[in-house]
């Protein structure tokens, strides 16, 4: 498997596909498949490329949503990429000894999950519609707060049934629903991790009712917030245990 970070080039495979890179975008080839590529003539090119073979080279692709007829992605973050490809070949020129394999082997698996964190689509118009997606999951993770579904949309920049509809299809839930899970999730951690009181934890959350904090936390967790600390709180350990 080759894997290309492309600022502007053009790719031949012998299927006779033709793919455009511009800045941002990123190709991955399978094996044994001819090819040939060339910059652009009025903007020369920046590429990093890694060829990468093993058990599992196929399935990191396919966590990566790529495939022989789709391998192009855009790549919302380019500099943590370029700051993580990096640090794959820092581990390259030692001699490839059991410490530096270990390492380069990891830094590749972080390079690649990266990569599906900040993956987009290649097409710019879905780009855009999963961008105002992300800029929603962003404003929600303020959880300190109550939010209407006109607030998330409006982030957007769209209508609340045109959102709710979009986010749905993206997220697999409806907005409203990802939020409550955002809030439940921080509200776990807050019971499992600190001695807060229930009412403090509830203010944290946006709520000024503490009971109705309560009912919130049983209907998203099917238990009490008083029954999970008793179960999962985590005592630190002392000094010298």
């Amino acid at each position: 498997m080759r894997i290309f970070f492309s600022d502007r080039a053009l790719f031949h495979a012998a299927t006779s596909a033709v793919w455009d890179l511009t800045e941002g975008h990123a190709i991955v080839l399978p094996p044994h498949i001819h090819h040939r590529y060339q910059a652009d003539e009025t903007r020369p090119w920046t590429i990093f490329w890694i060829h990468f073979i093993g058990s599992e080279a196929q399935e990191y692709c396919q966590a990566m949503n790529v495939s022989a007829s789709q391998p192009r992605f855009w790549i919302a973050d380019l500099p943590q990429i370029t700051a993580a490809f990096e640090e794959v070949y820092s581990y390259v020129p030692g001699g490839f000894p059991d410490n530096d394999l270990l390492g380069l082997s990891t830094a590749t698996a972080r390079l690649f999950g990266l990569c599906r964190y900040f993956q987009r689509s290649p097409d710019a118009r879905r780009r855009e519609t999963e961008e105002r997606v992300v800029a929603a999951i962003r404003f929600m993770q303020n959880v300190s707060r109550t939010l209407q579904l006109r607030e998330c949309a409006d982030r957007a920049r769209w209508s609340s049934p045109h959102f709710n509809m979009v986010f749905k299809r993206h997220v697999n839930i409806p907005p409203m629903e990802f939020f409550a899970r955002l809030k439940t999730t921080r509200a776990c951690e807050l019971l499992k991790t600190t001695d807060l009181t229930f009412w403090e934890i509830a203010a944290q959350l946006g709520f000024e009712d503490p009971f109705y904090f309560s009912r919130f936390f049983r209907r998203h967790q099917n238990i009490s917030p008083s029954r999970y600390r008793k179960e999962f709180f985590w005592t630190r350990p002392k000094q010298g245990e």
